[in-house]
């Protein structure tokens, strides 16, 4: 009953999320009339969302604003999982780590993420 309710609270609190950025999209994102830096940057081109969403080595945190660390936050993001089975590497939403690099990304949110991390939001890979 608790997990149940914690999911619930967390879909809601997504929801609320997607809806207030696809807002700010809808208004221009940034108020100077440039969409630099917005979701609609990211779906005219989603290979460069896909690259913006890694942060290369695993102590390397120099591109994460404040509201990058309150979504990880928010996501329930863990550098360690209690179990094999739901670790980042083994989430269908895992961006391998590129080459030379320790760590990996994840489509949810922006920054190195650990092989071995969780979230509350993982989901296992479709084969």
């Amino acid at each position: 009953m608790e997990n149940r309710r914690r999911f619930i609270g967390h879909a809601v609190s997504l929801a609320l999320s997607l809806v207030g950025g696809a807002t700010l999209i809808g208004c221009g994102g940034n108020g100077g009339g440039s969409k630099t830096g917005t979701l609609a940057d990211s779906t005219a081109n989603p290979d460069k969302d896909a690259l913006a969403r890694f942060g290369g080595n695993c102590d390397d945190f120099s591109k994460l604003k404040e509201k990058d660390y309150e979504v990880r936050k928010n996501l329930g993001y863990q550098k360690s999982s209690p179990t094999e089975e739901t670790q980042c590497q083994h989430c269908n939403l895992w961006l391998p780590p590129r080459e030379k690099e320790s760590c990996g990304g994840c489509t949810l949110f922006t920054g190195p993420i650990e092989p071995q991390g969780t979230c509350t939001y993982w989901a296992p890979r479709q084969s």
